[in-house]
């Protein structure tokens, strides 16, 4: 069964049958960024957090503390670290000599991770990027970023994106983008 949990903020997992991704995690319940400034308003369930540490998957997608806790990010060591094409690739060369298990994402290319999930990385002129996840029924966006309408994202680079996840969309799939407090359906 594919599904999609979230914690808030770009923290996003997800199934099929068991967790195999999750996106830009962050525990702001117990480790805050900048300086201790940001954190989440709520504790993240010890479910959840357990299943963060089973996914086969990580994805970060830029380098803030909110998303990639330079702090924590030895938890993930062992996991399959999935990084968008930025230029110079910096989190790449910064994790490297670490001993990480790193991927960069060809971007706007689908690249399966099981049977029924695949994902897209879109990256921004501004060294951040979207992850597009298309299930079996269902397609999500990591990222409100091209999405918004503040985004410094080109429109034409945000038309590609969402065009992107038209097809699921025209197939009778829903699409969901996170963060969102609700698991969608």
């Amino acid at each position: 069964m594919q599904k999609v949990t979230t914690t808030g903020n770009a923290t996003m997992v997800v199934y099929d049958d068991k967790p195999l991704l999750v996106t830009d995690p962050w525990f702001g319940d117990e480790e805050p960024a900048y300086f201790g400034s940001w954190t989440l308003s709520h504790r993240i369930p010890k479910g959840l957090k357990d299943d963060i540490a089973l996914c086969d998957y990580v994805f970060f997608s830029h380098g803030h503390p909110d998303h990639l806790n330079p702090t924590r990010i030895e938890r993930f060591r062992g996991k399959q670290i999935l990084l968008p094409d930025h230029v110079n690739a910096r989190i790449f060369n910064d994790l490297k000599p670490g001993g990480y298990d790193l991927t960069i994402l060809p971007d706007r290319t689908w690249v399966p991770l099981s049977k029924n999930v695949k994902v897209q990385a879109v990256t921004t002129q501004i060294q951040d990027a979207i992850l597009l996840v298309d299930g079996t029924r269902s397609c999500w966006s990591t990222s409100a970023a091209a999405f918004s309408s503040t985004s410094t994202m080109p429109a034409r680079a945000t038309a590609r994106a969402t065009s992107a996840a038209s097809p699921a969309a025209t197939s009778g799939r829903t699409c969901w983008r996170s963060p969102a407090t609700a698991t969608p359906t």
